[in-house]
């Protein structure tokens, strides 16, 4: 019968080997793995941050929009009023045109001194 030398008193026992890749292939699957692992912490901390202050820029935007929709509302019923306003001594055809040109005018002012 044949001793064992991991079961005699005072020899300690060997502790098992980790195991190591054994090739490139391994080796860069190990690393695509942990490069991915990387990346999607990354995106987890970006995420995390940019999303409050995303959140208030898209209420701020939509309260904008709202109020320019309201504001477009506005304005074409007082362009139809001074249309309406304009008929009572003018043609319909020169209401109309002469709100456009106003209209047009009041663009062209704003866009040129923004």
């Amino acid at each position: 019968m044949a001793l064992d030398d991991s079961h005699r008193p005072g020899i300690p026992e060997r502790a098992p080997e980790p195991e190591h890749p054994h090739g490139w292939p391994e080796l860069f699957g190990k690393l695509v793995l942990d490069f991915t692992r990387i990346l999607e912490a990354e995106a987890r901390l970006l995420r995390a941050s940019i999303q409050p202050s995303l959140i208030s820029v898209l209420d701020h935007w939509l309260l904008q929009l709202v109020f320019a929709g309201i504001g477009l509302v506005g304005g074409m019923l007082l362009m139809c009023a001074a249309i309406l306003l304009l008929h009572t001594w003018l043609a319909w055809w020169l209401c109309c045109a002469i709100v456009g040109a106003v209209t047009v005018s009041v663009a062209l002012c704003g866009i040129s001194f923004r």
